[in-house]
């Protein structure tokens, strides 16, 4: 059986009597695969409201892309996690390790149904929420590697392509701090999570942001987005206006969707092109990647939501 509440789900396994009998456990699944930032005490209070329903094994799990990342600080304090996995109560777990556990584990399995849907399964996450092409990398190495020293020199870049990243990822993000304006503020941040969001001074329930759409590095978008929690009408009607607004001062091709009031693909549309066409796409082109390494990715990526900020009519003075 399964339960929506909220933004968390909850798998029921009901007991051997029948449907009158209490749950054996509940799972509850909080879902960062597509890098939403946590939201004060966020965690904490999920876990709180899973214990009060008691009866059988209770368990949270924060669930994430590439590594078996903790919920940050201010949505629940690193003691009351380590508390909770200690009992049994929280677990980190990531695409990335479920994808490993598939690839020790699919072979075991005997029943041939069972072991095609393990196999799509996996598939799917590594397309989907990674973001791999396996059929793409094995034609970019053989047809650069025309001997054996080439394809163990391609096979080593492979390997060490994800601790590049993540070395330019925080890089980028360093470089933006030392940019950020006086009193904006960063909400997610590209070494840790999917995107970049920076909130800006007075404003609590929408963010600037950059993300990718499909797996870590495809098809990015910039714009306005909501932050991950509920609204009453007041609320919802501002951001309508924000993003009528956007598209009145900014670019009238803006689209609105259930999260971005207001959102654009990387194009090159602006002036010294702040959102370079190349940065659609960060697989295909290396350009994002060597604009981390000169400094000119943060460069852009301010110049970009200044920009938004500047059409919102929003006061800020730049940081030294």
């Amino acid at each position: 059986m399964v339960l929506s509440h909220g933004r968390h789900l909850l798998f029921q396994r009901i007991g051997v009597h029948g449907n009158g009998s209490p749950p054996v456990w509940r799972i509850s699944i909080e879902n960062k695969l597509k890098g939403a930032g946590d939201q004060a005490g966020q965690v904490s209070d999920y876990l709180t409201d899973l214990d009060k329903r008691g009866g059988g094994t209770n368990i949270i799990v924060y669930l994430t892309a590439l590594a078996d990342q903790l919920p940050a600080e201010h949505s629940i304090s690193r003691s009351d996690w380590q508390g909770a996995e200690a009992s049994g109560r929280a677990l980190a777990a990531s695409a990335a390790s479920l994808v490993a556990w598939l690839d020790a584990t699919i072979n075991r399995v005997q029943a041939p149904n069972v072991q095609q849907f393990l196999r799509d399964f996996r598939q799917y996450l590594k397309e989907k929420v990674l973001g791999e092409s396996s059929d793409q990398v094995a034609e970019i190495v053989l047809r650069h590697a025309d001997d054996a020293d080439g394809l163990a020199a391609a096979l080593q870049v492979i390997r060490s392509r994800e601790a590049l990243y993540s070395r330019l990822k925080t890089k980028a993000m360093a470089d933006i701090d030392t940019l950020l304006p006086a009193g904006w503020i960063i909400c997610r941040r590209l070494d840790t999570q999917y995107g970049i969001g920076i909130r800006l001074p007075d404003t609590a329930h929408w963010h600037m942001c950059i993300e990718p759409q499909s797996g870590e590095h495809k098809a990015w978008i910039w714009g306005i987005k909501r932050e991950d929690r509920s609204y009453d009408d007041v609320e919802r009607d501002q951001l309508a206006r924000i993003g009528s607004s956007l598209r009145k001062r900014l670019d009238a091709n803006g689209k609105p969707s259930d999260w971005w009031p207001y959102h654009l693909p990387f194009r090159g549309t602006y002036a010294e092109a702040r959102d370079p066409a190349s940065y659609r796409d960060w697989e295909v082109n290396v350009e994002p990647w060597l604009d981390m390494q000169s400094g000119r990715f943060a460069r852009r990526i301010i110049d970009l939501f200044e920009s938004i900020a500047t059409a919102l009519q929003t006061p800020h003075m730049r940081g030294s």
